[in-house]
């Protein structure tokens, strides 16, 4: 007999409180989008499981019975519960902002490789505006649908789109009503950068204040100075990428911040304030990627090797 693959499904808190459940109780589900799910596209049976996970656990419920007509409903028992554990190192990303299309398949990338949070990222060569609301119920759809498919249960925690370089004007305001990292009139991080911390959906994710290096872009010969929270960006004039990887080994950061660029990649005055700003600069292959192909390449590298 065939065993049957075991799915993962993401369920909002409303449909059920996973974190007051407990093995060998019975729950309802009445959520009939999840229910049509399960029965008909999925076609699970009575005596089959199915790991379902909200925003702080997963469980491990065996099906005791589908009703996919008119109200919805699923009965099942939990086998096993388990409070998320969110991967180490944390990684930060921060992507320039390209269409929309190209942008959820980066979301769902980063969320399937363990990204802890997404911010996009409004560079010189950013050609599109940011959507609101709608565009994030679109990319938390994508996350999700990641999270599914790897059965990484932390969905990243997305945040409101960053200026990378914000000019400033003579009479010292800023052209931009955004948030800003970098200030253009003298090269250096703004106050923003003073944050590491993990809030969902709303507060920005942002990166220690990287320490100037004496010499820019030297991680991999001298990780010291910034050795637990590295801010990286990828253009393809950077040193080997495997430089980077052997750093990380050695170090173990507790955090990176890793910046990928739009189409076109960032501008030469973009790359000069980050080197002068502590950034260190990797090539990740000696070809021109894509920037969800470059997602998909630093994030599942840096999640294959930095396991601790």
């Amino acid at each position: 007999m065939t065993e049957k693959h075991l799915f993962a499904l993401y369920i909002n808190n409303q449909s059920l409180e996973l974190s007051t459940l407990s093995p060998g109780q019975e729950v309802t589900l009445g959520d009939d989008d999840l229910v049509h799910r399960l029965a008909t596209i999925l076609r699970l049976e009575p005596g089959d499981s199915v790991q379902i996970f909200n925003d702080t656990h997963s469980a491990l419920v065996t099906v005791a019975s589908l009703a996919a007509r008119k109200k919805g409903t699923m009965r099942g028992i939990i086998q096993d519960i388990k409070q998320h554990q969110p991967l180490q190192p944390r990684i930060n990303l921060y992507v320039g902002l390209i269409k929309k299309e190209t942008f959820e398949d980066i979301a769902y990338y980063a969320a399937q490789m363990g990204a802890t949070s997404i911010t996009p990222l409004i560079t010189a060569k950013v050609q599109r505006s940011w959507h609101g609301e709608k565009e994030v119920v679109r990319l938390r759809k994508a996350m999700i649908a990641g999270c599914e498919q790897a059965k990484q249960f932390v969905v990243p925690a997305l945040n409101e789109p960053v200026e990378l370089m914000c000019p400033v004007r003579s009479n010292g305001s800023t052209s931009s009503p955004r948030a800003s990292l970098l200030n253009s009139n003298h090269g250096s991080e703004r106050d923003l950068l003073s944050q590491d911390q993990h809030t969902p959906n709303t507060a920005l994710v942002l990166p220690c204040p990287p320490k100037p290096c004496a010499k820019a872009g030297s991680l991999s010969k001298d990780m010291s100075a910034n050795a637990q929270s590295p801010t990286i960006y990828f253009e393809a004039t950077g040193k080997p990428f495997m430089d980077c990887l052997t750093a990380v080994t050695h170090h173990k950061p507790t955090s990176l911040s890793l910046f990928i660029g739009p189409e076109g990649g960032f501008a030469t005055q973009e790359q000069q304030l980050m080197l002068n700003s502590g950034f260190e600069c990797y090539a990740l292959t000696p070809t021109i990627l894509r920037s969800q192909e470059a997602v998909a390449v630093a994030l599942g590298s840096l999640r294959a090797i930095a396991r601790y």
